[in-house]
């Protein structure tokens, strides 16, 4: 039973993840029209695996889909029914033996986060898991199926989301059956309902969180001094890589990490998890704290709810949010931020994203910021690296003092930085920050130690 006296005025108990032989769940294996149950079933998963076969796996917040983490042939099938070329994919180790002492233990504590640590401190991994990265997300098993199967099999295995690429996760045996088939080779299903979605938390070796659900949801996170006593307010986050939070009195509840809310799916299930929280924590909301962006999913919705509605600058809640996470007092004075990301509403109807702000948590000054570059293709799309470069080349060409109506502008970092990527090392976007996160090459590097 877990008790919060600011947030949760009821009790919350938290039902037993382990199963009896009585009570269940029940296994079930289904692949090419056979049907098995039991140890059976489980047995049926752990003999393709080893084959070399894609398994959709049901937990406890959703669909895993695994492949042998140490066959190449088996990684580079997975990723190609899923149309995932490039973007890493976690690992599921059956121990944490020879391990980094830190990632070890935040790998076998409750909350069982996958663990970002360096690719070469990991054995047993082919180089297709990350390729062209340094790091690599490892984890243990968390609920007894999966400890079931890693003791069978021994060895490590992919566990990556099992939802179709861009779409939101699959949460029910009959959806799985339906848009995984032409991905999974079986699936190994149970009859427990999942109701809610939890994606796996993501972690540094240092503890640093960088992606908060299972485990960690929904605990109530302390509020810096001096914001005490709040009314309860309802924020709904932006549309991209999206969580929302119920606060009250002197403690928030952050909601699992939801993703793009621009996909249909996504947004039910967001919707679902808003008022399945509001339920169990007997949340009334008083206010609601929207982005200042008018095209944001959350803020239509939101403006829609018979309640004040209180808008804040993308950019000002970032660094409030950093403010918050260091535990700076109200009364704390301002401080010098620098927002560095993709693209927010900024004052004006400005789009940044490479801010100099003074900020408190009540009020917000731009000081400046990097330079205003076109966006071909408008802020929505991911472009290729390609036409990342192109606003450079705009700005230094007749094109962009003749066409009337030129792209919109801003000054998002995550856009300059995709634009060295550019210059060598590949041309297309795979997916989301992969020009980011490719490492320098050796001769960059050693040009930037002398």
């Amino acid at each position: 039973m877990r008790r919060n006296s600011a947030i949760l005025p009821i009790a919350v108990f938290t039902p037993s993840r382990w199963p009896a032989p009585d009570c269940g769940p029940r296994l079930e294996w289904r692949a090419e029209g056979e049907t098995l149950d039991g140890e059976a079933a489980l047995q049926a998963a752990i003999a393709r695996l080893a084959a070399g076969k894609i398994v959709a796996i049901k937990g406890i917040g959703g669909f895993h889909l695994a492949c042998d983490a140490g066959n190449p042939a088996a990684v580079a099938t997975l990723r190609a029914r899923k149309h995932r070329p490039a973007k890493p994919l976690a690992v599921m180790l059956p121990t944490a033996t020879g391990l980094p002492a830190a990632a070890a233990a935040l790998m076998g504590s409750p909350a069982a986060p996958i663990v970002l640590i360096a690719k070469a401190q990991v054995s047993g991994l082919c180089d297709e898991i990350a390729p062209g990265l340094a790091e690599v997300g490892v984890m243990l098993p968390s609920n007894p199926l999966q400890h079931l199967l890693l003791q069978g099999l021994a060895r490590p295995i992919v566990m990556t989301s099992g939802n179709l690429s861009g779409r939101p996760p699959t949460l029910s045996n009959a959806q799985a059956l339906n848009e995984l088939a032409d991905i999974a080779d079986g699936f190994l299903l149970h009859n427990r309902d999942i109701v809610q979605r939890m994606d796996d938390s993501l972690v540094r070796s240092s503890g640093e969180m960088l992606r908060r659900a299972r485990g960690y949801v929904p605990d109530a996170l302390p509020l810096p001094p001096g914001l005490g006593d709040i009314p309860p307010l309802l924020a709904l986050g932006a549309d991209m890589k999206n969580t929302f939070c119920l606060a009250r009195g002197s403690e928030a509840v952050l909601s699992q990490h939801f993703g793009d809310l621009g996909e249909e799916g996504v947004e039910q299930q967001w919707r679902s998890a808003l008022q399945l929280m509001q339920s169990i924590y007997a949340f009334v909301p008083q206010r609601v704290v929207v982005d200042a962006h008018p095209g944001y999913r959350s803020t239509q919705w939101a403006a829609s709810l018979p309640l004040p509605l209180e808008t804040v600058l993308h950019h000002h809640a970032h660094a409030a949010a950093c403010l918050a996470e260091h535990r700076w007092p109200l009364d704390g004075g301002d401080v010098i931020a620098l927002t560095l990301d993709g693209i927010g509403m900024g004052e004006n109807g400005a789009l940044w994203g490479g801010e100099c702000l003074r900020v408190n948590y009540r009020e917000c000054e731009h000081l400046g910021g990097l330079p205003a570059v076109a966006l071909p293709g408008g802020t929505w799309r991911h472009a290729s690296r390609g036409e990342i470069c192109w606003p450079t080349v705009w700005r230094l060409s007749l094109t962009g003092r003749i066409i009337r109506r030129p792209p919109p502008c801003a000054s998002a970092t995550g856009r300059c930085w995709r634009r060295p990527s550019s210059a060598g090392l590949t041309h297309r976007a795979l997916h989301p920050a992969d020009g980011c996160l490719m490492p320098l090459p050796a001769p960059w590097i050693a040009r930037r130690r002398v």
